[in-house]
């Protein structure tokens, strides 16, 4: 999670060897002040009855070349395999 409402956390991305401090946020915020920030805000909220959107961050390491395209999954060569029946 990079953002929750109007917090938002650091620029400072996970590595593959912080796995397990991600897993252990209960917002899966990698930055531990944002956390604590984010989930004041989620109480603030739901005191009121209401909500926050949020915009998470999906990063992958170790992905083989080629694997995917930035036009269409259709268009990489791996494309036959992850075909729908």
């Amino acid at each position: 999670m990079i953002q929750l409402g109007p917090e938002q956390a650091s620029g400072a991305r996970p590595q593959p060897g912080d796995r397990d401090t991600v897993d252990d946020s209960e917002v899966r915020c990698f930055d531990p002040e944002a956390e604590a920030r984010m989930i004041s805000a989620i109480k603030a909220a739901a005191k009121e009855g209401d909500s926050l959107g949020g915009v998470i961050e999906v990063l992958a390491y170790g992905v083989p070349v080629g694997l995917g395209s930035h036009v269409h999954w259709t268009a990489s060569s791996t494309a036959s395999w992850r075909r729908p029946s």
